[in-house]
């Protein structure tokens, strides 16, 4: 078999298996070191509730990497499948650019057959050559309104300033059969306590 043979059955597993996948993402653990990312217990439990049900609410503690599995699917979705678009909506501009920098350092380690072109990549974007997309946005912006979207993450919602309009406004962009996750820790006795 040829060498693009070979890179075509990869590319082709890969988009098939999102644990296969994962073999080629790497993230930077609680040590600093840039690592392979492999699920743990927790990121395997929420990547379950996903294969189950393409709307999830994760009440969280800190340290699960649950954004950062979050942000591996969405990345595996936004990457191999053509016009696939992705919106993060954080409660800071902060949260939404560190969030940011988990995609960024996907695309980046990736391998050089994995690596597709780009048609943009700022601090708050990355659009890929076949319309596959992620964007990050703050929750008091009206930067993800406006498009489609085939995957939500609404992260710490329980800190956002009006968790019922915002929820609402995103909702509305979401797709048929788009993913949704809303992931929080706690916030006392709020709006997102109720949901």
């Amino acid at each position: 078999m040829s060498t693009d043979g070979r890179i075509h059955e990869e590319i082709t597993k890969c988009a098939s298996d999102f644990r296969y996948f994962c073999r080629y993402l790497k993230i930077v653990d609680k040590r600093g070191k840039q690592v392979a990312f492999r699920p743990k217990d927790a990121q395997e439990a929420l990547i379950e509730n996903l294969d189950r049900n393409p709307s999830v609410y994760a009440l969280k503690a800190r340290q699960l990497g649950i954004t950062t599995v979050i942000a591996a699917r969405f990345f595996w979705r936004a990457l191999l499948s053509p016009n696939h678009r992705v919106c993060v909506i954080a409660h800071r501009t902060e949260s939404a650019e560190v969030i940011f920098e988990i995609y960024k350092r996907f695309y980046d380690a990736l391998p050089s057959f994995l690596k597709f072109d780009t048609e943009r990549a700022n601090v708050r974007e990355l659009k890929f050559f076949h319309g596959g997309l992620i964007r990050v946005a703050t929750a008091n912006s009206d930067s993800f309104r406006g498009t489609t979207y085939q995957a939500l993450h609404c992260s710490e919602f329980a800190f956002w300033n009006d968790v019922d309009r915002t929820i609402a406004a995103a909702f509305q962009t979401a797709g048929p059969d788009a993913e949704i996750v809303l992931e929080t820790t706690a916030n006392g006795m709020n709006d997102a306590h109720r949901m």
